[in-house]
This record gives structure tokens, C-alpha cells and sequence, in this order.
């Protein structure tokens, strides 16, 4: 009996998506693997629902607003190209949203894979950065349909910033909030193009040096506040979850 629902997790994650979801990342440039190693879709009854990293053999880190919108099972990761179709799909045995999670404080969430991924020199994972820097400039990688039609991963210059510009840029209280707990960025373009962010691109890396310094998110009001995930309080809960349960 224990083979059952396992076998059924299997059958949703080979089948191909047949929905790629919203357009994104509008203003972006084409990406490879080669570059952005670490990069994972999060699909979700073979639709495509966000991103998300590499953090160790079994573990793929995204935010819990990309784990909250739908039923806990039929999630999948998917691993290795640099599109959807070039990509292997792996099961998930369990997702694990930040148990304080709520709204964008302690917004990032994690998935826990059936089988170990199998590292290559374009599937490797990513480390969470020590320091948690007020402002930072980066690359925001993230997979979907751009305005060319393309569907492959795309990178974009960003500067994450938590200043007083960025909280009077704020409509939302409670997104001040969070910006000041240190738990969220504000996010800018810093190439003089206009990028345009979809829903989609939530769980979208934001690196730099090669470390991971926050996962993309825009909520149901169109604000966008980054996760901040190098805060030692969310840095600390995902190496927690991996030591109790296994890399």
C-alpha cells in the first residue's frame, strides 16, 4: 500500500507541462544553465507555478506564497535544461513551508524530493550568503515566456535596497513591516531597462558572487518585495530542516 501514492506522484512529474503560466521577466536576456547552475521550475500538477534553487541533493528552497496557492501534492521540481522541455522532473516527497510564515514575513518554503538530483557541471547546488547586506546589486534569474515567445531561463541586472526610499515606495504597511524586520527588499532594474514581473516569478533567484541573497516575490497587490533569505532567522531554519532530515 505504501507504493501507491508514490507511484502517483511519479506519473504527474513525467508527463510534460502542458501550461507554461503567465508571461514574465519581460526585459530580461536569455540565460543557460551553465551560467545559473542551481535553477529549479516548481510545478505544480504539471503547470508551471515558480522557481526555485538548488540547496542539497533532496532539497529545492522557493517561497511559501509559490507553496501556498495549491493543494500540497502533484508539486514537482524540475532540474537540468534550460527550458521546461529540457528538463528532467523529479517527485516531491513533502513541501515545508517557514512555520512563522505569514504574508511575506518568513516567506520562503522548501521541497522535499522523493530521489537524490543528480549532480553534473550545469546541475549544482547554491549556498545562502552569510551576511544579510541592507542593499545589494545583483542578477535575478527566472524561467518563462518573454516578450519574444521564448520559454527559456532569463537573468535581469536588479538592486535589492531596504532604505528609506524603499519604504516610502511601499503602498502597504504591513510590506514596511517587513522590510524593516529585515526580512524583505525592495527591487529595482539597474540597466535602464523596464522589466515587467509576473506572478510566476515568484521563487526567482537573486545572487550575487555566485551566493543566493533573496528569492523573488510580488503578492496579490502587485508590490514587490523580495525575500530576504540570508535574515539568520530563515537562513537558520532551512540548514535546520536539512540536518534533521537528511541532505
Amino acid at each position: 500500500m505504501e507504493l501507491v501514492p508514490v507511484l502517483l506522484l511519479a506519473l504527474v512529474c513525467v508527463l510534460p507541462a502542458t501550461v507554461l503560466g503567465e508571461p514574465r521577466m519581460y526585459g530580461g536576456e536569455v540565460a543557460t544553465r551553465k551560467d545559473y547552475p542551481y535553477m529549479a521550475i516548481v510545478a505544480h500538477a504539471r503547470d508551471v507555478v515558480g522557481n526555485g534553487v538548488i540547496i542539497s541533493f533532496k532539497w529545492v528552497l522557493t517561497t511559501s506564497t509559490v507553496l501556498n496557492q495549491y493543494q500540497p501534492t502533484e508539486f514537482c521540481a524540475v532540474i537540468g535544461g534550460d527550458t521546461l522541455s529540457s528538463s528532467s522532473w523529479y517527485d516531491v516527497k513533502r513541501i515545508w513551508k517557514h512555520p512563522e510564515w505569514i504574508g511575506d514575513f518568513y516567506n520562503i518554503g522548501l521541497l522535499q524530493l522523493l530521489r537524490a538530483i543528480k549532480y553534473t557541471p550545469t546541475v549544482q547546488p547554491i549556498s545562502i550568503a552569510t551576511d544579510s547586506p541592507p542593499s545589494l546589486e545583483g542578477t535575478m534569474i527566472s524561467f518563462g515566456e518573454n516578450e519574444s515567445g521564448s520559454t527559456r531561463m532569463q537573468q535581469a541586472p536588479v538592486t535589492l535596497y531596504s532604505d528609506d526610499t524603499c519604504l516610502n515606495s511601499l503602498r502597504s504597511e504591513l510590506n514596511r513591516m517587513i522590510v524593516r524586520k529585515g526580512h524583505a527588499y525592495c527591487i529595482a532594474a539597474r540597466n535602464g531597462k523596464e522589466l515587467r514581473f509576473e506572478s510566476d516569478d515568484n521563487g526567482g533567484a537573486i545572487v550575487a558572487n555566485n551566493l543566493l541573497y533573496s528569492l523573488f516575490d510580488i503578492d496579490n497587490d502587485r508590490e514587490m518585495v523580495p525575500s530576504r533569505v540570508t535574515d539568520p532567522e530563515m537562513r537558520n531554519w532551512v540548514h535546520g530542516m536539512i540536518d534533521k532530515l537528511g541532505a
